[in-house]
């Protein structure tokens, strides 16, 4: 039942005709408006002064669509009543229902019903470098002088004043641009991987019924998600990590990890491979990351050996549930570079051949060393060309000496018990140095002996009673490995 009243827009529409205000919206109400139409536009602006135009699409579906339903003037609707799915409905199942529609008569009560909804706009931006919080307010299409007045009398806002490149900034504002809140994620200070204390939020909103907006600081635990990355080996571990997106402290992990069957120094090979599954904390109310966690599961193809390391408890296993972690770390620093080797050299200082009895690893002033294994300080203090130097005695058997730190770790004297991977000081280059560096020698039966080739001791296997948990843990890390292969890798280069 479809009546048309005549004078509306409707009846002219049916015939093909248009009303002026209807060629202005199809023509983008701007410059389309007419002469006389301009209180239109005024008002668009008045209460759309930062957006209006950007709205204008939607405006103009959404006034076509209204002028639709002045069309008709009254809407027929079918109901039908409930019956089996299978069975058509009767002509007794239908009814007629006919109802008169309240719709604004004129294009100016259009305006003003649609300004009446007050729409909320949520946007997030990264913060760039050499970023300040006017410019990127700029940059989001924000006004709002409550922001800036905020920032010169709270110190909980003063963040704000010194971000952080690569953080996220998200916010909400109304259609004139007007703040509600924005959250910003304060730098985390997660110091360790199996931390999982709280991130701070700092949160500005406008309290409820009042224009004044407020700081705070919320503490959020961060949530954790698990990845997966796959890479191919052509230059260098952590090349293959950055080109996979993989953390540096990840590849650091990697690295630690496998030090006992690989290494990192020498033994890598173009074309090796990995596959790892590790954690990610981030601050689920952005979405944004905090730090890496810890490596779940590696797999790593060197030269043609396949290694495994599934992580269960505190350590890692290989898959036959033999501990990767051997009673001496082969490397105390992290991650570096052998600058000299056990061999016979011409000495930097004396200008002689002489045989050097350990191993030189190159690395910032300050790096941080590590006990390689449970020990004993048995010297700490300066020691002729060693400079600031080391002893530990790990046993009856093992000592290892550690030269030319610029400092101590605070508590490091004799007769100290460390731990292994303990930092016992930091890479300097005091005594016969030419440069920053640690020098490292491991003696057996105090004979200095070739760290980089010593068949090291193994640590303990799992337990017998732990062997079932574990087969469950490493069949699951296995499925999540599974998911990405090094071929995919190899075959895009």
């Amino acid at each position: 039942m479809h009546r048309i009243a005549p004078g509306l827009p409707g009846a002219h529409a049916r015939h093909g005709m248009k009303h002026d205000w209807m060629v202005g919206l199809e023509s983008g109400l701007n410059p389309g408006l007419k002469e006389t139409d301009a209180p239109i536009q005024r008002r668009l602006e008045e209460r759309f002064p930062l957006h209006w135009r950007r709205h204008l699409p939607v405006l103009r579906r959404a006034l076509l669509s209204v002028a639709g339903l002045f069309a008709l003037g009254t809407v027929a609707a079918l109901a039908i009543a409930p019956q089996a799915y299978d069975a058509p409905p009767s002509a007794e199942d239908l009814q007629i229902v006919t109802r008169d529609l309240s719709l604004p008569a004129t294009l100016p009560a259009q305006l003003e019903a649609l300004g009446a909804r007050n729409d909320q706009y949520v946007r997030s931006e990264r913060v760039r470098s050499g970023d300040t919080i006017a410019a990127l307010l700029a940059r989001m299409q924000v006004q709002d002088a409550d922001l800036m007045q905020l920032l010169a009398r709270d110190p909980l806002a003063r963040p704000l004043v010194q971000l952080r490149a690569g953080r996220t900034i998200q916010l909400q504002v109304d259609d004139t641009g007007h703040l509600s809140w924005l959250r910003y994620n304060l730098p985390a200070n997660l110091p360790s991987a199996d931390d999982d204390s709280a991130s701070a939020v700092l949160q500005i909103r406008r309290q409820p019924g009042q224009n004044a907006l407020i700081a705070e600081v919320q503490n959020l635990a961060p949530e954790t998600r698990t990845e997966v990355r796959v890479g191919v080996i052509r230059n260098s571990l952590y090349g293959a990590t950055d080109e996979a997106g993989i953390p540096d402290a990840i590849a650091n992990q990697m690295a630690e990890i496998l030090s006992g069957e690989i290494d990192f120094h020498r033994d890598l090979r173009k074309g090796d491979s990995f596959r790892v599954v590790y954690e990610t904390l981030y601050q689920a109310q952005s979405g944004e990351d905090l730090k890496a966690g810890r490596v779940l599961a590696l797999e790593f193809n060197n030269d043609g050996q396949h290694y495994q390391a599934i992580r269960f408890g505190n350590d890692y296993y290989t898959a036959d549930g033999k501990s990767l972690r051997k009673e001496f770390l082969r490397c105390p620093l992290p991650f570096t570079r052998v600058t000299s080797g056990f061999s016979m050299r011409l000495h930097p200082i004396l200008n002689t051949w002489r045989a050097h009895k350990g191993v030189d690893y190159g690395a910032p002033t300050g790096t941080p060393i590590r006990a390689v294994a449970d020990a004993t300080v048995e010297f700490a203090g300066v020691k002729g060309g060693y400079g600031n130097a080391v002893v530990l005695r790990h046993n009856g058997t093992y000592s290892t000496v550690y030269g030319h730190m610029s400092r101590f770790a605070a508590g490091i004297k004799r007769g100290t018990h460390v731990s292994q991977s303990q930092v016992i000081g930091y890479v300097g280059m005091t005594g016969w140095a030419t440069g920053p560096h640690l020098h490292y020698e491991f003696l057996v039966d105090g004979v200095q002996r070739n760290p980089l080739k010593i068949s090291l001791p193994p640590a303990k296997p799992l337990a017998a009673h732990d062997m079932p948990s574990f087969r469950q843990a490493m069949e699951a890390m296995q499925q999540k490995l599974n998911l990405v292969s090094p071929d995919l890798v190899a075959d895009g280069a």
